[in-house]
């Protein structure tokens, strides 16, 4: 399965190719199949194995490998931050159900994901999903090479658990922040894999 968006960028590298047949430049012709590959490949959306709906769950919302896990005490939040690469699944998935109650854009710089001012600097989107549970607000950050980013929810709309939310053309890292007092008992930590809609990020139980 591919992603929408994905007829946008393949028009050009075909032109390139079929002008390139019609001049007999197949080295032009090779590179341009090339680059068609690597488009089919970037914008792969493979289905994942459906998950019982459990309100007790947290799941990933993206693949790639957790580069930082930290809790804020005074807002008793706890940050997830998944970095991707060029070779992840760039689709991002819900990863709890519940009424998204905010999106919003903030335009930004292009720094290297790895970059310390990236965190706060680079073009970014977010939601914010809740439910009677749990809040959680998703960040989808660019990066160097990633320029955009695509929703396809908004604000008002019910999602479900492991849903497509959205994909981040060519990068680069989603951000999980889980609010509210809620005990929450996290199953990765730094370094680990991730596989949106199927890792279990953590499970929490419901007060009293």
């Amino acid at each position: 399965m591919i992603a929408p968006g994905f007829q946008k960028y393949i028009v050009p590298p075909i032109a390139t190719a079929v002008l390139g047949m019609i001049l007999q430049l197949w080295y032009v012709v090779g590179l341009s199949a090339l680059f068609i590959l690597f488009l089919g490949y970037f914008f792969r959306d493979p289905p994942r194995q459906p998950v019982q709906q459990n309100p007790h769950v947290v799941l990933a919302p993206a693949d790639g490998t957790i580069r930082e896990i930290s809790t804020d005490e005074e807002t008793s939040s706890t940050l997830i931050r998944i970095t991707m690469t060029l070779f992840n699944v760039h689709v991002t998935r819900a990863p709890i159900s519940g009424l998204v109650t905010e999106s919003g854009a903030k335009d930004g710089a292009h720094f290297p994901i790895f970059f310390q001012r990236a965190k706060t600097k680079n073009k970014r989107k977010h939601l914010v999903l809740k439910n009677s549970r749990l809040m959680t607000t998703l960040v989808f950050v660019a990066g160097f090479i990633a320029r955009q980013i695509a929703l396809y929810v908004k604000s008002g709309d019910m999602v479900t658990q492991g849903q497509r939310l959205g994909i981040i053309k060519l990068g680069s890292e989603v951000d999980l922040i889980r609010h509210q007092p809620i005990e929450l008992q996290l199953l990765v930590k730094k370094g680990d894999k991730t596989r949106a809609g199927e890792t279990v990020i953590g499970i929490f139980k419901d007060e009293g």
